[in-house]
């Protein structure tokens, strides 16, 4: 598509004079659904303190631990495989 052609259109939809339309109605609805809206596990993980993952390869067996408590200093893991809990320190 040309320059020519796109400022054209550009020029048409610019210049439109129509009536315009009253969106509060559907603003209300659109911010029910959003105070509605409920937030699943997996939204939660780009909550983390930067530095941390949800899993973490094991220092014991080197299997994928999860992240179960974040505090001020520092982080606890536990393992699925073998059940040891690790700290990991927040910088």
């Amino acid at each position: 598509m040309s320059i020519e052609k796109r400022m054209q259109d550009f020029e048409k939809v610019s210049e439109k004079n129509g009536a315009s339309e009253n969106v509060s109605k559907r603003m209300a609805e659109f911010n029910k659904v959003i105070g509605e809206t409920k937030h699943h596990s997996s939204d939660k993980t780009g909550l983390l303190p930067f530095g941390l993952k949800r899993n973490r390869p094991c220092p014991h067996c080197g299997e994928f631990m999860e992240i179960q408590e974040v505090t001020a200093d520092d982080a606890t893991y536990l393992c699925g495989s073998c059940h040891k809990v690790s700290k990991v320190k927040l910088d």
